[in-house]
């Protein structure tokens, strides 16, 4: 029944390791989204638990309410479980986008990225490495596909924004 499996559909944040995924619904079926176009079909075990059709033995998961929060569980075999939060992402149009593009400073790394808008995104320029986009996902916090830059946060003071990782949530 797609008004039942719609319940489980949107993006979900995983804290720990600092990536969206997202759950969405075509036709008639659940699928687990990696990034565009690396998704996987889910087939359903229970009223809220799913397999991964292409490898039902390996991954499962599973939808809970916790402490007010929607959580998607997945699951490697029984080895290891991964929790994911349920929230609702950030939109920013072209002028709220432009706010974080510049020069800074990735104090960790210890290097400079150059933000700017192409084609509607931002992307991040360093001299060493291969320019990529980054994503909001919540207001001020960005995240990528590239695991060194997976979750960007930017704080405000009165004159510029300022870059940090490892968002606290």
């Amino acid at each position: 029944n797609s008004s039942e499996l719609k319940k489980f559909c949107g993006d979900y944040w995983n804290k720990k390791s600092s990536y969206v995924r997202r759950i969405k619904l075509k036709d008639g079926k659940l699928y687990y989204c990696r990034s565009e176009g690396n998704e996987s079909e889910l087939t359903p075990i229970s009223k809220n638990t799913f397999v991964l059709t292409q490898e039902p033995d390996s991954f499962s998961i599973r939808f809970e309410k916790k402490s007010g929060q929607e959580l998607m569980i997945f699951a490697v075999g029984d080895e290891f479980e991964y929790i994911n939060v349920k929230y609702d992402p950030v939109t920013y149009d072209s002028n709220q986008l432009s706010e974080f593009t510049g020069l800074f400073l990735c104090e960790n790394l210890k290097v400079m990225y150059n933000l700017t808008m192409q084609d509607g995104k931002i992307k991040a320029s360093h001299n060493r490495n291969v320019d990529f986009a980054i994503t909001p996902y919540k207001i001020d916090k960005f995240t990528s596909n590239v695991n060194y830059f997976s979750n960007l946060e930017f704080e405000r003071d009165n004159n510029c924004l300022l870059y940090t990782s490892d968002a606290a949530d």
